[in-house]
């Protein structure tokens, strides 16, 4: 069974509240995944399924952002819905990611973070969750900016995101006002 552990958490007062998405993740090509190995960049977290068409359409462009920003403090980072759990399904997630050149840090969630994701999202388990679903993690840790689904200019918004979040020079500490 591939344990996976994700949750989001809220730091500092109700005022200057900030959410985080603390995880770690089985990895595609083995190992594990965190948001500790991301510490002081900016996140762009990708959860997507093999199966979702509107999945094919924000992965290149994905692909795209990270080739150019990955040497620029930007990572992207892909977590597949797919199910369930096993040999069968990790097989099919890596090939999907060989044919899409999907040469950024891929995972696998479980039902656990599902349910966390989820509930970040602001998704009932009744609902379901929206697939694909894009954060922007400031490089604080502090969830910027939530996608549910996908809408076309999407890529534009986040790219103009991260630019803002490159140009300044340091972010607020976790929690503060």
């Amino acid at each position: 069974m591939i344990a996976l552990l994700l949750c989001l958490t809220a730091h500092g007062t109700a005022a200057g509240a900030t959410m985080q998405v603390d995880y770690r993740v089985p990895s595609i090509s083995g190992g594990w995944i965190s948001d500790e190995d991301f510490k002081g960049r900016i996140v762009v977290l990708d959860i997507w399924a093999t199966w979702c068409g509107p999945c094919r359409m924000v992965i290149p462009h994905l692909v795209k952002m990270h080739s150019e920003l990955k040497d620029k403090g930007v990572a992207v980072v892909g977590l597949s819905a797919d199910e369930p759990e096993g040999a069968e399904t990790l097989a099919l997630v890596r090939a999907f990611a060989k044919e899409f050149g999907m040469s950024y840090p891929v995972g696998m969630m479980n039902a656990e973070a599902y349910a966390t994701i989820s509930s970040v999202m602001g998704f009932s388990l009744e609902e379901g969750m929206s697939i694909p679903t894009t954060l922007v993690i400031g490089r604080n840790g502090a969830v910027v900016k939530r996608y549910p689904g996908y809408f076309e200019g999407q890529e534009d918004e986040i790219r103009a995101i991260v630019a803002k979040l490159l140009a300044q020079k340091s972010e607020p500490p976790t929690g503060a006002p």
